[in-house]
């Protein structure tokens, strides 16, 4: 298992149970807020607990079986990473696919998702209210542990989430992980040369990915927003816009850092991106305008569009896009949007 049933400070189990009753229960105690309020039976026993204690304690209601041989004190509320830790006790196993990367925090899912474990092949385990899958490359896993949690290391969490997301959620991980310096384009590439084997589910998609956007001198935008615009512009027949740019003052000082950005053309294009989670506070109010009307006191066209504007007009906002392009000097090769469309 991945958590070590060692006992108290070298002790045998002769000198655990020596100790008080109140000893070993502060010492259970301890071990379970280590482990976000679960235990194993066995971590109980080597704590001094005899198997007639347990017992008694599981009769009177004071442990809850949350798994099998996986217990909670009666007065510990169950959290997400307790039913996780849970399922990683009971099974041997470790985290993987969305609940690894819920772990590592590179995906925006809103709900905890269903606790998934992966095992070793061959030791496949049924269990309630947890996904249990199998592996024959256990050894590759790359084992991270994150809010005490053992998980499947990065490269390999976004490998198995491409067997279970579309492409455009997919991207907004690698994004994410990426931004946290988590990993590269070049480490996943290496990851799917060295491991990945034909066949295998989630490699295909990642190998996609790597091949549309593997670039590590390309950066990354701060939000899954932007990229879904800057792929909308292209399905548009508009040129790919740059992402996260940043403009400068003479003096060396940075005006801003803007979401998109056409920089090729006799006009720059800049494109901002307002959510009510990022420009909804009193800072954004104040900075955003100052910045913006600096940008166009440069000569510079400013665009700016709000997640609702795209929602519900997202070809309009296209549009607006391929007219600022064709007043900075582009010369569009597409034919203009369907009015239907517009």
């Amino acid at each position: 298992m991945p958590w070590s049933f060692v006992k108290l400070d070298g002790e045998t189990l002769e000198e655990a149970r020596q100790r008080s009753p109140a000893a070993r229960g502060d010492a259970l105690i301890e071990r379970t807020r280590q482990q976000n309020d679960v235990f194993h039976s066995t971590q109980a026993f080597n704590l001094g607990f005899t198997e007639r204690m347990i017992s008694s304690r599981i009769r009177r209601g004071d442990f809850v079986m949350v798994q099998p041989r996986v217990y909670r004190y009666q007065a510990a509320r169950l959290s997400w990473r307790g039913a996780v830790t849970a399922g990683v006790l009971s099974t041997g196993g470790v985290a993987s696919h969305a609940t690894a990367a819920r772990l590592l925090g590179i995906t925006d899912m809103r709900r905890d998702p269903v606790p998934e474990l992966l095992v070793p092949r061959g030791r496949l385990i049924r269990r309630d209210n947890i996904r249990v899958r199998e592996t024959n490359q256990w050894l590759r896993i790359d084992e991270m542990w994150s809010g005490g949690i053992p998980h499947t290391g990065v490269e390999r969490t976004l490998i198995d989430a491409g067997d279970s997301m579309n492409l455009r959620r997919l991207l907004g991980m690698v994004d994410a992980a990426i931004l946290k310096k988590l990993t590269t384009w070049e480490a996943l590439r290496h990851k799917l040369d060295r491991d990945a084997r034909y066949g295998r589910n989630g490699c295909g998609s990642l190998r996609l990915l790597l091949d549309q956007h593997g670039d590590d001198g390309v950066r990354v935008p701060h939000s899954e927003w932007s990229r879904w615009f800057a792929d909308d512009l292209v399905q548009c027949g508009l040129p790919a816009p740059e992402l996260e740019v940043r403009f400068h003052r003479p003096n060396g000082s940075i005006i801003a850092q803007v979401d998109l950005a056409y920089t090729a053309f006799d006009i720059d294009v800049l494109i901002e991106l307002d959510s009510e989670e990022h420009h909804l506070n009193r800072e954004s109010f104040h900075n955003d305008p100052r910045k913006r009307t600096e940008l166009a006191a440069k000569g510079k066209i400013v665009l700016t569009f709000t997640w609702r504007a795209w929602k519900d007009d997202h070809f309009g906002c296209m549009e607006q896009v391929r007219g600022a392009l064709i007043s900075a000097g582009w010369s569009p090769t597409a034919t203009r949007l369907p009015e239907s469309q517009i």
